[in-house]
């Protein structure tokens, strides 16, 4: 049994590796245009891992938290029958994309050692941190030598390299600052022995930072900053000898704050010092095309050298519209289509109907080709009151299990930097539409990280 038990955990380890290359990979918009079907056959063999372990581990998902996900499946198959049949085939693809996250991604065999879960929480950190490091080398040679690429296929067209002083890369800047602080965190977490380990480590530390903040992804900010307060505040241990719990806090909260604001204040003085590499690069080579990015003229004749503009190409005015760089105008339109049909919501799929619909064409591509942009008003507009209320419930259960890790004294200081990361994502998707009713890169591995919070949080004698 035991033998049975251990290869069952190797086989859906590998099926969360391969989900996991597979995310990363069509997080470039080009291959997952070509090639995003191949997660339909990860569907079918998710569903018979599932239905296997539905009936080896039925106590396993007899939780609270699989019950909930469960009704909100259930609930969403309701949806389907009565939006009608326009989305028919997309909309049942969704739900088994749904259902792969939940059960198969989620699940987390809580009876194993520590040892073990550290090791495959390793392996999944390299798989991400060698893919992204690839991936960001090649966007920030981009940047260096002002590259930007238009790549058409059928009616859809890509962007790569620099656009509108920004990073795009190989995906767009929203992306890219996701896998840049998501891969700088691991890497700090990754245990680090080997010298040539230690360098390639570093390095990726490097390049993932310059790129998150070539990026200047609001979002991305938010997340990494968020990630640094509960890390300091809650997670982090002070050599505090009898003080006063207030005093206490007070200390944290003062480390914190002048944390994240040199961190901040450090990378609006690297981004400035940026602008100046590929301006030297062209001098260097002047046949080298430098059709994007803006000069700053003004600085010519006063004796300095003229660097790239980096500045957000965003409007500068001081309102919701602007500081949700066009969200609010979306959530709006998301909360005018919900009351179509508020008990079991309009599905994921006529969202984008309700967007054309309303939108001009421009503004359509501009706000990423559809969805809401912020997961919490997708699920209201997606799934109604039942589905929203049946997620918000699970979503606290988890929060609820986070919390009581991260103050559990037994817990180690690694397995709270793995809970971590998921109060951050959730804080993240206020702006995203990332971890449900879709497959990507920050859904699969949003859902595999909730499984091995339920491992961490397990009940403990």
């Amino acid at each position: 049994m035991e033998v049975s038990k251990n290869r069952e955990n190797t086989i859906i380890f590998l099926t969360k590796c391969l989900l996991v290359v597979l995310g990363l990979f069509t997080t470039i918009p080009y291959i997952n245009d070509v090639g995003r079907d191949i997660y339909k056959l990860c569907c079918a063999w998710c569903f018979l891992c599932v239905a296997y372990l539905f009936i080896k581990r039925t106590k396993t998902f007899l939780k609270l938290e699989y019950v909930l996900l469960f009704l909100f499946c259930c609930s969403y198959a309701i949806t389907i029958l009565v939006s009608g049949t326009e989305h028919l085939i997309n909309e049942v693809a969704i739900l088994g994309y749904t259902g792969m996250l939940f059960f198969a991604m989620n699940y987390c065999d809580i009876d194993r050692d520590e040892k073990e879960i550290k090791k495959e929480l390793s392996i999944l950190s390299w798989i991400v941190i060698i893919i992204t490091f690839v991936f960001s080398l090649v966007g920030f040679l981009m940047f260096l030598f002002s590259v930007s690429v238009e790549i058409s296929h059928g009616e859809t067209t890509f962007v790569y390299g620099m656009r509108e002083n920004r990073l795009w890369g190989l995906y767009n800047p929203n992306s890219g600052s996701v896998l840049n602080y998501v891969s700088i965190l691991l890497t700090v977490l990754l245990p680090k022995k080997k010298l040539g380990v230690k360098i390639f480590l570093g390095m990726n530390i490097v390049i993932q930072s310059l790129c998150f903040i070539l990026t200047q992804s609001r979002g991305g900010w938010i997340c990494l900053l968020t990630y640094i307060a509960i890390y300091l505040l809650f997670i982090k241990k002070y050599n505090f000898k009898e003080t006063k719990q207030a005093l206490k806090w007070c200390y944290k909260a003062v480390v914190t704050v002048v944390l994240c604001v040199v961190v901040i204040a450090g990378g609006n003085l690297l981004k400035t010092g940026l602008g100046y590499i590929p301006v030297a690069i062209e001098e260097v080579m002047p046949d080298a095309e430098s059709h994007l990015l803006e000069k700053d003229k003004f600085l010519h004749g006063k004796g300095e050298k003229p660097s790239t503009s980096l500045e957000r190409l965003d409007k500068k005015e001081n309102n919701l519209e602007s500081i949700s760089t066009g969200r609010s105008d979306l959530w709006k339109m998301g909360l005018k289509a919900y009351t179509k049909s508020p008990v079991f919501g309009i599905g994921y799929r006529s969202i984008d109907d309700v967007l054309v619909e309303e939108m001009s064409k421009g503004a359509y591509i501009n706000s990423g080709g559809g969805g809401l942009h912020n997961i919490y008003i997708t699920v209201l507009v997606s799934c109604g009151a039942v589905g929203f209320i049946l997620f918000a419930l699970y979503l606290l259960c988890v929060l609820k299990k986070v919390a009581f890790g991260i103050f559990n004294p037994n817990i180690s200081i690694y397995g709270k930097c793995i809970m971590a990361f998921i109060p951050v994502w959730l804080v993240g998707e206020l702006v995203e539409s990332r971890i449900v009713l879709g497959m990507n890169f920050q859904a699969i591995i949003f859902w595999i990280m909730i499984g091995y919070v339920g491992y961490y949080t397990k009940e403990r004698k």
